[in-house]
């Protein structure tokens, strides 16, 4: 018996919509990999923006996400490449807290124009993005510090130091006035409680003994170059006086000499000068509680009674 039309129509219906299903399975792989070269390529465009714009740390994400093995070579290489630049480019800072007593403080909250980079100290350097900040440390027990910071490209493990002051000291009654003792006849005087100044927590900046000895070989080194160098020029004078213009390497050997060693001296001059800048300019705030003092006063008859007093 044949097979009427319609189940021929029918078979053919089950055997074309096969037919294209199978030819989509086979498509969907290679548009998924198409839409990841378009994602890989948008990654290199936005990171390219990014870093044209300053923005440092939003680039390297970027081009991290374009250097996956997923995207194709040539987009690959250059996302890596990208990556080194803006590693080099990207500054960083790293934040050492203290206390009163100057020792280190590890539980610190870090924000950075209110966004958190840190809640725990470690050592670690913090990656920014160029221009200025505001930096803002919080601790238990002492009040928030901020600081304003201008970060410049390259910049690597810019310190920031910060001391928190330690809480202020409690608050102490005053002791209960004692009844007078009233004399027949007399007035008896009136005193008043000595009045105290506010505690006053001061901070300053010393110059620290390796800036200043650092200084102080640098201004040797700098004076013994400049001798050297004008002792050079006497003995040059001097062989050109006796042997000129036929003068022996020989001759002009000391003179030779003294400008090496004058060059010697320049550079650690030099290098010892630089580095009392950087202590000098790096040193830390310290921070101490200024004496209090206590004013009272008391009226005694014929005349009266006044205290002052000093705490430390």
């Amino acid at each position: 018996m044949r097979p009427s039309f319609d189940s021929c129509a029918r078979r053919s219906s089950v055997l074309g919509a096969l037919a294209v299903a199978a030819a989509a399975l086979v498509a969907l792989p290679g548009v998924a990999h198409a839409e990841d070269k378009h994602a890989c390529v948008r990654a290199s465009d936005r990171g390219q923006e990014l870093r044209d714009s300053g923005k440092l740390r939003a680039a390297r994400q970027e081009f991290v996400s374009c250097a996956r093995a997923a995207c194709p070579s040539i987009v690959r290489s250059f996302c890596a490449v990208r990556i080194d630049d803006v590693e080099r480019a990207l500054p960083t800072v790293v934040v050492r807290a203290r206390d009163a007593s100057g020792g280190d403080v590890v539980d610190v909250k870090v924000t950075a124009d209110g966004a958190v980079l840190a809640t725990r100290l470690d050592g670690a350097p913090l990656p920014m993005d160029p221009g200025e900040h505001t930096f803002r440390f919080e601790t238990a027990g002492a009040p928030a510090i901020e600081q304003r910071v201008l970060l410049r490209t390259g910049e690597k493990n810019r310190s920031l130091d910060v001391s928190f002051a330690s809480n202020p000291p409690p608050v102490v009654a005053a002791p209960a006035p004692v009844a007078p003792v009233v004399t027949r006849g007399k007035t008896p005087p009136a005193t008043t409680a000595p009045a105290r100044a506010p505690d006053v927590v001061e901070e300053h900046r010393p110059i620290p003994t390796s800036s200043i000895v650092a200084a102080a070989i640098g201004v040797a080194g700098l004076g013994a170059s400049l001798g050297l160098v004008l002792a050079a020029r006497s003995d040059v004078a001097d062989v050109r006086g006796t042997c000129a213009p036929g003068c022996t390497e020989d001759e002009l050997a000391p003179a030779h000499h003294k400008v090496t060693y004058a060059n010697i001296a320049a550079g650690v001059g030099g290098a010892a000068m630089v580095t009392a800048v950087v202590l000098f300019l790096t040193r830390p705030t310290e921070a101490h509680r200024a004496p209090a003092v206590t004013v009272g006063a008391a009226p005694l008859p014929g005349g009266g009674a006044a205290s002052l007093g000093l705490r430390f």
